[in-house]
């Protein structure tokens, strides 16, 4: 959730770098409904999607999937504008995330390709 958040505070930073922000969530969507809720709730709405993906189909076709703990991986993933992978980070553990910052700088340097 606080990685959500501190997208949602840089929303507009990453619009402006070039990128469109989607995110996953291994979450059912009942799950994911209520986190949306408990975020409404506390006046943090998300002004970007959050989609579930319980069966871990995103991660797995975007290589963010620990198959012998079966998780999704806390990553990015940046798509270029054909829709292929064009950077990603994937942590090694819950905690191991990127800094916001990064993911900016990483769409300012891809988009003035």
């Amino acid at each position: 959730m606080k990685q959500l958040v501190r997208l949602q505070a840089k929303h507009a930073e990453i619009k402006a770098a070039g990128g469109t922000l989607v995110a996953i969530s291994a979450d059912t969507s009942e799950q994911t409904r209520a986190l949306l809720e408990k975020l409404d709730a506390k006046g943090m709405p998300l002004t970007f999607p959050l989609v579930s993906d319980p069966n871990r189909a995103a991660c797995k076709a975007l290589g963010v999937y620990d198959k012998a703990h079966d998780i999704a991986l806390p990553a990015i993933v940046i798509l270029d504008r054909e829709g292929k992978v064009a950077w990603t980070y994937a942590g090694e553990n819950v905690f191991d995330r990127p800094e916001e910052a990064e993911l900016i700088k990483t769409l300012q340097t891809l988009s003035a390709r």
